[in-house]
């Protein structure tokens, strides 16, 4: 009898810890004071995040719906860039397939998200191969937040974006004097190397631990590093561009991906109920059973056969109502299922128009991107008129001639 109550006890302990929600602390998102110097600006890149989803089906979690995670992917990476804007400490911040070139990439994946938790692994490096950033973020939700009443549609996890942007400010912040400068100028060459390599490979230097750095500057003058520019400029449009397609998604999804998520978050809270409301009635119904096939087999008394059949029966019951408990358990599996469903991978690839020039581009955003950086070496020299072998000699002309000057 001691032993029963202990396991009873023990059960609903466990399903009281299970209950516990922990509130997110109020981060405070540090935003500028006053104008910062456009030197000191630095542009960001955000990929849209991995999923964390395995493409073999046999691999996938049941509780965790591919569809739904491509869209978070995007989802959150707006979400971020829409932080960093609001700070004021940074330059261009646009979301967009991963290029090494990018003065600022932040990259990362999805470890949990289902409306309750939400739990990101982000990495931040900048052009020059330092990391300015590697660390787990991880946020728990109350489910009131999604039954409190709202004037203007908000951000639930906001906290943990406002955190990762303070973590980003204080990294460059931390960077040693002139570092900025210096990836600004590594940016801007590893463009110029990877449009121009026969040109431009020469100007910058790559170590042994992916580190990459300025080994000599072009002329100021330098008619090849003008036309790269000239390049980088549409490069910039077209990312702008794409920025701009996942900012419409952004906002198309943000209604109904709220609502999913508030749904999802019940049905998550509901589901787990059930399932330890569940496990403990085929628990007690179970121990009741054996307890009372116990009391008939040691006693043959009529007395004991008296009371081993209430326990017998009681506890067939108990376990049977258990085991409809998680047939109903399914049924709201089925319910987040069917809502994940309702999601479509809507974020196709589009038509792109930069300076009246139309560009359609297959695929998704990363394979759009992909293409598109071809699509820039020829445009560079249908430009210039110069092949990569013409550029290289060209290059040696000028090298020549400033040895000489010097």
């Amino acid at each position: 009898m001691k032993r029963g109550g202990l396991l009873v006890s023990l059960l609903i302990f466990a399903v009281g810890c299970a209950a516990t929600r922990v509130a997110p602390d109020s981060v405070q998102l540090r935003q500028a004071q006053a104008e910062i110097a456009a030197s000191e600006l630095v542009d960001v890149v955000i990929a849209p995040l991995g999923t964390g989803v395995p493409e073999d089906p046999a691999l996938q979690d049941e509780d965790v719906y591919p569809e739904v995670r491509k869209a978070e992917a995007r989802f959150f990476a707006v979400l971020l860039k829409r932080t960093l804007e609001r700070t004021g400490h940074w330059g261009s911040v646009s979301v967009a397939p991963a290029s090494d070139d990018a003065a600022l990439l932040v990259q990362g994946e999805i470890v949990e998200s289902d409306g309750e938790s939400l739990v990101v692994d982000l990495v931040a490096v900048d052009a020059s191969g330092r990391e300015w950033l590697d660390r787990r973020y991880r946020s728990t939700l109350p489910l009131s937040v999604y039954r409190a009443p709202q004037e203007e549609p908000g951000e639930p996890f906001q906290d943990l974006y406002n955190h990762v942007a303070n973590d980003l400010l204080e990294a460059r912040e931390s960077q040693p004097e002139g570092a900025v400068a210096d990836v600004v100028r590594v940016s801007e060459l590893r463009f110029a190397a990877d449009l121009a390599p026969e040109a431009f490979a020469d100007h910058i230097d790559t170590d042994a631990e992916g580190r990459t750095r300025v080994k000599r500057l072009p002329a100021r003058d330098d008619p090849i590093l003008a036309h790269v520019r000239a390049v980088r400029e549409r490069d910039a449009a077209v990312r702008e561009a794409l920025d701009e397609t996942y900012e419409a998604f952004y906002r198309d999804l943000q209604e109904p991906y709220q609502q999913w998520r508030s749904f999802t978050a019940e049905e998550v809270i509901a589901f787990r109920k059930l399932e330890r409301e569940a496990n403990l009635q085929m628990g007690l119904g179970i121990l009741a059973t054996i307890g009372g096939m116990a009391l008939a087999i040691i006693d043959a008394g009529l007395a004991s056969q008296i009371l081993s059949v209430p326990l017998i029966v009681g506890g067939v019951y108990s376990a049977t109502s258990g085991f409809t408990k998680m047939r109903e358990s399914s049924i709201h599996a089925g319910a987040i299922e069917e809502l994940g469903r309702s999601f479509d991978a809507d974020v196709e690839p589009r038509v792109i128009q930069v300076q009246g020039e139309t560009f359609r581009l297959t695929g998704n955003a990363e394979a759009q991107y992909e293409d598109w950086r071809r699509l820039l070496r020829e445009i560079y020299e249908a430009e210039t008129g110069l092949s990569a072998a013409e550029q290289r000699a060209t290059r040696l002309e000028e090298d020549t001639a400033v040895a000489e000057r010097e």
